[in-house]
């Protein structure tokens, strides 16, 4: 991975999180939103940009695609936030599980099982 970062191409990312654990924080950027992903930390913006060591992040889950609803990669974090990411492709989508999955972060059983499907990487 280069120093610089390798940006992940994102159609769109929303945010969520309780503010001081009880007020509902929710917000979405499908006009610029970004994620880098750095050799020890990855970069996200929503509105504003955040930064997490990949230790950081709990657990990465992937909701598939539904009526109405692309397909999601989700990342819980430590600190109780949320990050749901469309993405351009679902090779790119398996792509970065995979990413994920060599990191050694725990995945849900449905993030598994797209990089264990016929087609996947893993």
């Amino acid at each position: 991975m280069p120093f610089e970062g390798f940006a992940v191409p994102v159609d769109g990312i929303e945010y969520r999180a309780f503010l001081l654990g009880f007020f509902p924080v929710h917000s979405r950027n499908s006009l610029s939103p970004r994620l880098v992903l750095y050799p020890a930390h990855l970069a996200i913006k929503v509105i504003g940009t955040s930064q997490y060591e990949y230790t950081a992040l709990r657990q990465v889950g992937y909701r598939p695609e539904r009526f109405l609803s692309r397909a999601k990669i989700e990342l819980r974090c430590q600190d109780g936030a949320r990050y749901y990411l469309t993405l351009g492709s679902a090779a790119v989508e398996r792509d970065l599980l995979q990413f994920f999955r060599n990191r050694g972060l725990p995945l849900t059983a449905a993030a598994a099982q797209v990089l264990d499907a016929p087609g996947g990487t893993g």
